[in-house]
């Protein structure tokens, strides 16, 4: 006997079940890759200046950069310096970078020039030298102080409008400081980008391929928060 046809509607009835379930499948497949913790310890060099608001807020609670308009100070900074007619050694080596910085760029081969957020390396090694590198736990902070400085010796009173004497920045670097590492663990992968601001997936690819001595390469950006639970202070000097 002939079969009865079938509405439209009746057809879709027919194809919602699998196809909301193949949808599931695959969200929570995805959703247990994105949760999936990461199988390696990161590592942040810091400094001793920020390790109490760190442990209170957590790594990433508190942007620096933000809380003391570094970025706007150390742009204005720059344009000075590009219109000062000075021979100097220093800006001629690392005003390039000084320009590169305040753009917040990533250049075409992969050097990223971001800042403001939470950068993570799996090297000790990395994150001992960056630590031990700027003493006020932040590249941007470090470029922008010696730019200043820079400055000062040509335009003291530009220099000092700029960053004016009662600049709460002052009272921070005031004190004495010290290089912090910290250790990152049971951190999940849905919370990290590449230095870069890609997905992780090719460089953990990547990763996996070459000896452990090669992956201070690679580093990664935080987008969560992350808090004392998965972090410890693994080296504190001073």
């Amino acid at each position: 006997m002939q079969g009865k046809a079938r509405s439209p509607a009746s057809w879709l009835d027919a194809l919602r079940a699998p196809l909301l379930a193949a949808l599931a499948a695959t969200w929570n497949f995805n959703m247990g890759i994105n949760n999936e913790v990461l199988g390696f310890p990161l590592y942040h060099g810091t400094t001793s200046i920020f390790l109490d608001s760190i442990n209170e807020l957590g790594l990433g609670g508190e942007n620096i950069c933000e809380k003391y308009q570094i970025s706007e100070m150390f742009t204005q900074i720059v344009e000075a310096l590009k219109k000062q007619n000075m021979d100097s050694e220093w800006w001629i080596c690392e005003g390039y970078i000084c320009e590169k910085m305040i753009g917040g760029t990533v250049t075409n081969g992969g050097f990223n020039f971001r800042y403001g957020g939470v950068y993570l390396t799996p090297s000790l090694e990395t994150a001992k030298m960056y630590a031990q590198s700027n003493k006020y736990g932040s590249e941007l902070v470090s470029y922008f102080l010696r730019s200043y400085e820079e400055l000062f010796e040509h335009n003291p009173a530009l220099a000092d409008h700029i960053f004016p004497s009662n600049h709460p920045l002052r009272d921070v670097i005031a004190l004495d400081a010290a290089p912090v590492v910290l250790e990152i663990s049971g951190i999940t992968k849905d919370g990290l980008t590449t230095e870069q601001g890609e997905p992780i997936e090719a460089q953990l690819e990547l990763m996996s391929k070459l000896p452990e001595a090669l992956w201070q390469q690679f580093n990664f950006e935080s987008r969560k928060l992350i808090t004392s639970n998965n972090f410890k202070v693994l080296e504190r000097n001073g």
